[in-house]
C-alpha cells in the first residue's frame, strides 16, 4: 500500500470526483422532488394552451407550488449549475488517476449512465415548462 502524500494533481482529481458525485446527487434530488410536480404543471399548461383558459386555476396553483419548491432547492440548484460538467472535467485528468480514483470515477460514470434516461426526461420537461410558463405568465396574468 502506497502511503505517500497525494500530489497536487491527485488532490485536484479528488476534488473533481467529489463535485461529480455531488452533481449526480443534486440531479437525483432535484428530479425526485420536481419532476412529479413538473409533469402536473405541464399537463395543466398544455390544457390551458389548448383551451385558452385556466378556469379552475389549476395551472396558476401548480405554478405557485413549483416556484415554492424551486425556492426551497435554490442553493442546491445554484451549486448544481456551478459544478455541472464535473464528470467531463475529471475525465480529462484520467491519466493521472490512482487505482482508487479510477475505481471511483468508473462507479460514478456507471451511476450517471443509469440516471441518463431520467436526465433526458427531466431536461425535456424543464425546457418545455420554461417555454409554456413564459407564455402563461404573459397571457394569463
Amino acid at each position: 500500500m502506497d502511503e505517500r502524500e497525494p500530489t497536487a494533481e491527485q488532490r485536484e482529481i479528488d476534488a473533481l470526483l467529489a463535485r461529480y458525485e455531488r452533481e449526480l446527487d443534486y440531479f437525483v434530488l432535484t428530479r425526485d422532488r420536481l419532476l412529479p410536480l413538473m409533469r402536473q404543471l405541464l399537463d395543466a399548461l398544455r390544457e390551458w394552451a389548448r383551451s385558452g383558459e385556466d378556469a379552475a386555476g389549476r395551472a396558476a396553483v401548480l405554478r405557485r407550488e413549483y416556484v415554492t419548491e424551486l425556492n426551497t432547492l435554490g442553493g442546491q440548484i445554484d451549486d448544481w449549475v456551478r459544478i455541472r460538467g464535473s464528470g467531463l472535467r475529471v475525465s480529462s485528468l484520467a491519466g493521472g488517476m490512482s487505482d482508487e480514483q479510477i475505481e471511483r470515477f468508473s462507479a460514478l460514470q456507471s451511476r450517471e449512465v443509469a440516471e441518463a434516461v431520467g436526465r433526458e426526461e427531466f431536461d425535456a420537461a424543464q425546457a418545455e415548462l420554461r417555454e409554456l410558463l413564459l407564455i402563461f405568465e404573459e397571457f394569463a396574468a
